[in-house]
């Protein structure tokens, strides 16, 4: 028989061994070397230790100390930081010493969606042919790019809880690089150019992903007094899925200093919902939910307009009219009454309308970056929207249309007819109409409707804008008589 002694006396080294494992200082995996920093603003540092250890943080001239409560959890906050492109160590000592080389310290940014984030700039992903195969340019670009100024955190496909499974921090160039979000990237190095500071990217995207699938299951469920009784048979239905990707790719990155959010996402609820304006309530309980995650009431929130596309066309559980996407559209432009919220209209890229993954991911980038310079950074004179319905008056035969962000003026960009304009009279059918632009204002009549009573632009799933202001930007698709919409309070 076995002595019960001698084997607590074998068992002790390892199982002391084990407890010391358990007690070391941890930090989550959005920590490590060549990471980047967000100046100007407090910037946690959180992990784990054994229960009651002292922790102290190094960084910058700074040392901040924490002592990990019952459940091992530490957390300080150091100070804001100016921006600063020196690497720079920081280093975390408890029990154990972490030391994390090459910080640097300038603007972070977490881009997410679904498959056009994803879309990498020289992998193709998601389905999607990689960026550059729609870019020459950008191909020939890949193999010589090198950007140490801007950062990439790449958070994998794992649904992996606990934490973010990722490669970690990685310079700009190479495999990094391709593998990366072109949007995301475009987006970066517009930034990285205006700024000259450093930019952290971090990317957390999942193609063919609903936003319910980023939004937590406790907020979500806030969407029951609003949608009514089928929210709450639709959340049963999609209990499964609510929340998944929050809680494996996003969860664990909160509280990391950000700057903001890029999202480009909505496909999905148009494939699996036929949302409409629906969609509009659930981006702001979504929104909410990231910024109460943060503690920031203002984090901001930009927003890609889905791109042109034939649903009507697919062959989905659900039957798609073709006017299923200007609707969501519709809700995502009404959305950005959600203060620290903005949308960048991207209809005039696209050259196949039957391809969901559509080229142009520069232009998207650039744009993004514009909305972020003129609303984030307060740069002035920056174009960083496209003509906005503002209100239409109608007197006898005639439909006078003003918008605003016209930005010096409207044009039709590439063609010198208006097209994409309708009007209905009091039946409701709407009809062809010919428009004229007088400064920020359009004229639309039509010789089929003697008293027209609503007018839509671009109401429809393939429809390219080519009404822009003189900046460029595409206007939105709109329609004079559609819901109201607000933000409810939360």
């Amino acid at each position: 028989m076995v002595c019960f002694r001698s084997v607590l006396a074998w068992l002790a080294p390892a199982v002391c061994g084990l407890c010391g494992l358990r007690a070391e200082v941890s930090l989550p995996a959005v920590f490590g070397d060549r990471m980047v920093l967000q100046r100007n603003l407090a910037v946690p540092v959180w992990g784990h230790a054994a229960s009651g250890e002292a922790v102290s943080v190094r960084f910058a001239g700074q040392t901040k100390h924490a002592t990990a409560d019952a459940d091992g959890q530490w957390r300080v906050s150091l100070n804001p930081l100016a921006a600063s492109a020196a690497p720079r160590d920081l280093v975390v000592a408890g029990a154990n010493t972490i030391t994390l080389h090459g910080v640097v310290v300038g603007e972070v940014w977490l881009c997410s969606g679904q498959s056009n984030m994803e879309m990498a700039v020289g992998v193709a992903t998601a389905g999607a042919a990689p960026a550059s195969a729609h870019d020459p340019a950008l191909a020939a670009e890949i193999g010589t790019a090198d950007y140490p100024g801007i950062r990439l955190f790449r958070v994998e496909k794992k649904r992996r809880p606990a934490d973010v499974v990722s490669a970690g921090w990685t310079e700009c160039r190479g495999e990094p690089l391709a593998r990366f979000s072109a949007a995301g990237f475009f987006f970066g190095r517009e930034l990285h150019r205006a700024l000259n500071v450093p930019i952290g990217l971090i990317q957390a995207a999942w193609g063919g992903s609903r936003i319910e699938e980023w939004t937590p299951a406790a907020a979500y469920a806030r969407l029951e007094p609003i949608l009514g009784a089928d929210a709450a048979q639709k959340f049963e239905r999609d209990a499964s899925v609510v929340g998944r990707d929050y809680e494996a790719m996003v969860r664990p990155l909160a509280p990391f200093a950000l700057r903001g959010v890029l999202w480009y996402q909505g496909e999905s609820q148009i494939v699996a919902c036929n949302d409409g304006l629906r969609y509009a309530d659930k981006f702001r309980v979504f929104v909410a939910s990231w910024r109460a995650a943060w503690d920031r009431p203002d984090l901001p929130f930009y927003s890609v307009q889905l791109a042109p596309y034939a649903y009507s066309e697919r062959k989905d559980a659900l039957v798609h009219a073709d006017d299923e996407l200007p609707k969501l559209w519709e809700a995502q432009l009404r959305a950005t009454a959600i203060p620290h919220t903005g949308l960048v209209p991207i209809g005039d890229t696209v050259d196949d309308v039957r391809n969901i993954h559509p080229g142009g991911k520069s232009i998207v980038g650039h744009r993004l970056a514009a909305l972020a310079l003129a609303r984030t950074y307060g740069e002035k004179g920056r174009a960083a929207a496209g003509p906005r319905f503002l209100r239409a008056e109608f007197h006898g035969a005639t439909a006078m249309v003003w918008f605003a962000d016209a930005d010096g003026g409207l044009i039709a960009k590439g063609n010198p007819e208006l097209a994409l304009f309708e009007l209905a009279g009091a039946d409701g059918r709407f009809v062809p109409a010919r428009a004229v632009i007088h400064g920020d204002a359009i004229e639309v009549t039509s010789p089929r409707i003697a008293a027209p009573v609503a007018v839509r632009f671009a109401w429809h799933e393939t429809a390219r804008p080519h009404l822009a202001n003189r900046a460029g930007w595409p206007a939105y698709p709109f329609r004079s008589d559609g819901p109201a919409w607000t933000p409810a309070a939360e």
